[in-house]
């Protein structure tokens, strides 16, 4: 109802603005990811940017009623086909907002919030998704007619909608109050006079591919690994306010069950047994195209012990009977620092702006790059995906120079430890049980889009050693693509 036919009461309102130009470019931005946890990054920034508008946010103490922010990712299977909604607590897109900016390609001179800087994204992932419903060949063709759809209520201008195919005639309408509630049965947001909603469809096969899988585990186990994933992300915003959430909200319609999970940030933990002065911390500044940052490296020898710890006390199904993350653990996919601009962890395990290549003795090598504009109308420059920083910019230039100066910091071991630094135990009992269509191929995931040789795409991947024992994981290498709302894309 809500993805097709809309509401009872649905009243036109006009068309959003730039319509020929989306029809003459939708190939190609369906083309910009390779993987649904990237192309979902994009609403689940946006929903961020509806409210944090710049890097004070995480300065200020005091939480304000309109300061928090509440962000919702359902995802409902049924059948072949996988609904993402990401709903979230901002103010809502007025109408003219709505037929003027929202579907303008390029060209954001400036941010209407903290991960808005770019123009492309929300219509790169639009296309993405709508893009693996046409391209399948084994799903049911009445499915074929499933295209994205955003519900927004702001105080301005009530209930609105507007949905696809993104290549089409973009309508808005005035909908009915009832399609609010639609696919968050249960969740807060339910309850909230305005905020947006992006229903973004997939299919069940390109989901299975992309999510975590070293073993037969069925999805309601395998979304852990979203769940860790955003916990690393986003650890910064869930800290910044005791009311801060991100919820995943899991619905099967096909055996009616639900699962929900609560993200809970996760913390860089260093092993002071090692080295009582980890992390190390330097700080230093860059100028690049007249912008200056405050930049931080913190680095030393990860903790994954701890980590894993701290994120079971979270939520026990982060951590698979074998005591250990999905994903976040020494591996080549992780060896290597994080890097924090524009609100979020924005590129994991990054080694290559070192000048080293990948050995054993560095899986154990974290820590966290943080790059803060000194003002804060500037932004740090990404590539158009948002996923990771652009690496032709002179900002990266200048911060491989600086870094290269520090190092990087290297695990020793002795002659009966191993040198890989993982484990392999028996097959974790959590992860059986195959949902029909599940599990089959090891490994599983599509290697990440961006840069060189990056290895650090998070969609679960893992190294040749299985630490879960969860499969005989492929060996891959891993690259840093990350990527709904607010006034502007």
């Amino acid at each position: 109802r809500l993805a097709t036919d809309g509401g009872e009461s649905r009243r036109p309102m006009g068309a959003c603005d730039t319509t020929m130009q989306l029809q003459d470019v939708a190939s190609g931005l369906s083309q910009q990811y390779t993987n649904f946890i990237d192309a979902l990054q994009e609403p689940i920034d946006n929903s961020v940017s509806a409210i944090v508008k710049n890097e004070s946010y995480f300065d200020e103490s005091e939480d304000r009623e309109d300061d928090v922010v509440e962000i919702c990712i359902s995802i409902i299977k049924e059948g072949d086909l996988i609904w993402f909604i990401v709903a979230d607590n901002g103010p809502g897109i007025p109408l003219d907002t709505l037929q003027r900016d929202i579907f303008i390609l390029g060209g954001e001179s400036s941010s209407g919030g903290i991960l808005n800087n770019v123009g492309w994204g929300l219509k790169q992932s639009i296309a993405w998704f709508e893009n693996q419903v046409n391209i399948n060949v084994d799903i049911e063709d009445s499915a074929r007619d499933r295209n994205f759809r955003i519900i927004t209520r702001s105080e301005a201008d009530g209930l609105l909608s507007v949905g696809g195919p993104i290549d089409g005639s973009l309508q808005i309408y005035s909908e009915d109050e009832s399609l609010w509630t639609e696919g968050l049965q249960g969740d807060p947001l339910e309850n909230k006079e305005v905020g947006t909603r992006v229903y973004l469809p997939c299919t069940f096969d390109r989901v299975d591919e992309d999510l975590w899988k070293q073993g037969p585990a069925d999805l309601s186990t395998r979304l852990h690994a979203l769940q860790e994933r955003l916990g690393l992300q986003y650890r910064d915003l869930l800290k910044a306010r005791d009311g801060n959430r991100i919820t995943i909200r899991y619905e099967n319609m096909d055996d009616g069950t639900t699962q929900v999970y609560e993200v809970p940030p996760l913390d860089l933990t260093y092993d002071t047994g090692l080295d009582p002065d980890y992390p190390l911390v330097d700080e230093f500044e860059i100028t690049a195209n007249d912008v200056t940052y405050d930049v931080t490296y913190e680095r030393g020898i990860i903790d994954y012990d701890e980590i894993c710890a701290s994120a079971e006390e979270a939520d026990s199904g982060l951590v698979t009977s074998g005591n250990k993350l999905r994903w976040y653990k020494p591996s080549q996919a992780t060896a290597g620092v994080d890097i924090y601009a524009n609100g979020r962890i924005l590129m994991f395990g990054e080694l290559d702006i070192f000048d080293r290549s990948y050995n054993p003795a560095l899986n154990h090598f974290g820590g966290v790059v943080r790059i803060i504009p000194q003002d804060n109308n500037d932004e740090v420059p990404t590539e158009n995906r948002k996923v990771a920083i652009d690496r032709g910019s002179e900002l990266w230039h200048k911060l491989a120079d600086e870094l290269r100066e520090f190092g990087v910091e290297e695990k020793r071991y002795s002659n009966d430890e191993d040198e890989g630094g993982e484990d392999s135990d028996d097959v974790d009992e959590d992860e059986e049980g195959n949902e029909e269509g599940e599990g089959g191929s090891d490994g599983g995931g599509e290697e990440g889009e961006g840069g060189s040789d990056e290895r650090n795409n998070t969609e679960g991947n893992e190294d040749t050693d299985d630490e879960d024992g969860e499969g005989d994981g492929d060996s891959s290498e891993e690259e840093t693509d990350d990527e709904n709302e607010g006034e502007s894309e």
